[in-house]
């Protein structure tokens, strides 16, 4: 489906939140892209007021920063976004029903919880079939992911990863050569 019509068929809140990420995007790109600039100025500097098409065109430049923008938005989210991302990447055509999202994603999970076993296995056992420097990163990794998630407790509040505690275990996990799928598994093992 094309982005004018997605925009078509979206309320007015969606579509707000759509745009004030692009203004943010437009104003920083601005100066360096003139094309910004005529658009923009075509719905007087305001881009709520801006027709559909102009919004494509603007969309169409600032594309890569909407890219980094969701992808930074995914990386640092709660992990079963990541689960709904996957079956939309895998399965999800343009209209899904709910009854098979709904087996897709408890399938989807019940691979993770597999996965989950498979990795607390070669975690705990000692002879396993991966490395001991690949066990090693492993179990650094999840003594991190259980501190950032167990400090709570001790400052009485409710048990979370706060988007500090993210950007420094994605960082580690980047560090550590871990896939998403490893990470992932990992975490929820937490």
């Amino acid at each position: 489906m094309n982005l004018i019509k997605v925009l078509s068929k979206v309320n007015q809140i969606e579509k707000i939140s759509f745009l004030k990420i692009l203004d943010k995007y437009s104003e920083e790109n601005r100066e360096q892209n003139p094309k910004i600039d005529k658009i923009l100025s075509d719905s007087d500097n305001i881009l709520k007021k801006a027709e559909d098409t102009n919004i494509v065109r603007l969309f169409n430049l600032l594309r890569d920063e909407y890219t980094k923008h969701l992808k930074h938005g995914i990386e640092f989210s709660n992990f079963q976004i990541d689960v709904v991302i996957e079956i939309f990447i895998r399965d999800g055509n343009q209209m899904m029903s709910r009854d098979w999202f709904d087996k897709l994603y408890k399938k989807s999970l019940k691979n993770l919880h597999q996965h989950i076993k498979s990795i607390k296995t070669q975690i705990e056992k000692d002879k396993t079939n991966i490395s001991q420097e690949r066990k090693r990163d492993y179990i650094i990794f999840k003594n991190c992911v259980n501190t950032a998630y167990t400090n709570d407790i001790e400052n009485n509040r409710d048990q979370r990863l706060s988007w500090e505690e993210k950007t420094i275990l994605h960082t580690l996990s980047k560090s550590l050569d871990l896939s998403n799928e490893e990470k992932k598994a990992i975490t929820y093992s937490v």
